[in-house]
């Protein structure tokens, strides 16, 4: 898989302050409305939905939020970096500095699930996530998931 063809530009955040996930869903919905093409409430009803049936957040300060959405064009993929840390209701009980964000469409469930998968299987190595935790620039976001995504 080729995470970086599926990365939101707009999305790549290398600084956000929000102060729990239901503000970081709404600011980023707020970010990515444009580029994807659907209202921001929407995004942001998904993603607080599915945010409600269970935490998204995986543990080691990383989440992975995730929503289907009608009307969607293809798969995006969002990622942010909270330097403060975010409470997100994580299983170690410990703030959440990364994030990782999936929009889907609605009928795209085995990409859905395999996007799920590779990022899950890809954010439980450690220099993967401290590299991205250390980088201080949109593009160096971007080169970073680049070059891991090599190797996986």
């Amino acid at each position: 898989m080729r995470l970086s063809h599926l990365l939101c530009t707009r999305g790549i955040l290398p600084e956000v302050n929000a102060r729990d996930k239901w503000s970081f869903f709404r600011d980023l919905s707020r970010i990515l409305a444009e580029e994807v093409g659907i209202p921001v409430e929407r995004i942001e009803q998904a993603l607080t939905e599915r945010e409600r049936l269970g935490s998204t957040a995986l543990g080691e300060g990383v989440a992975l939020p995730h929503a289907r959405i009608p009307l969607l064009s293809r798969l995006y993929v969002s990622v942010a970096r909270s330097p403060g840390g975010i409470e997100f209701d994580s299983p170690d009980g410990q703030p959440v500095y990364l994030i990782f964000t999936v929009l889907a469409p609605e009928e795209a469930c085995e990409a859905y699930l395999r996007c799920l998968s590779y990022l899950a299987r890809l954010l439980k190595y450690g220099e993967f996530r401290e590299a991205l935790l250390s980088a201080h620039s949109r593009e160096e976001m971007i080169e970073i998931i680049r070059r891991y995504e090599r190797e996986f």
